[in-house]
């Protein structure tokens, strides 16, 4: 059997990125002190926090053009459920990430040239927007 990958090793490709911004919130549970008095008087690490103080979460911010790479590894999955329905999954390796460091990336965020990833970019972000 045959997998039909859009890219092949050697192959020159532009990645594109998500990026997004760290926030922090003030824990509710504790108030922000990172403990909480038990009934006995007590102190404890507050739980939900881990006795931070506050909870971290992240917002998308952007789509945008991060490099170009050499493609190092490719990998192809097929897959068939119970029902024979196939599905293949393709996954790249770039040299620039250094081949078996995990940095794995799919189709939908490798484009062959600067113009192509940066139109995407631009397509995602409108999405985004609205």
């Amino acid at each position: 059997m045959k997998l039909n990958t859009k890219y092949s090793i050697g192959d020159k490709v532009w990645e594109i990125n998500l990026s997004r911004e760290q926030k922090k919130r003030l824990c509710s549970f504790c108030d922000g002190s990172g403990r909480i008095l038990g009934k006995d008087r007590t102190s404890k690490r507050c739980p939900e926090c881990h006795g931070f103080g506050s909870k971290s979460f992240w917002i998308d911010e952007a789509w945008h053009v991060f490099r170009n790479g050499t493609v190092g590894l490719v990998r192809g999955e097929l897959r068939v459920d119970n029902g024979g329905e196939r599905t293949a999954n393709t996954e790249y390796m770039l040299y620039q990430h250094g081949i078996g460091s995990g940095a794995i990336f799919h189709e939908n965020r490798l484009f062959p040239s600067e113009r192509e990833a940066q139109a995407e970019c631009d397509k995602r972000n409108a999405k985004e927007a609205t």
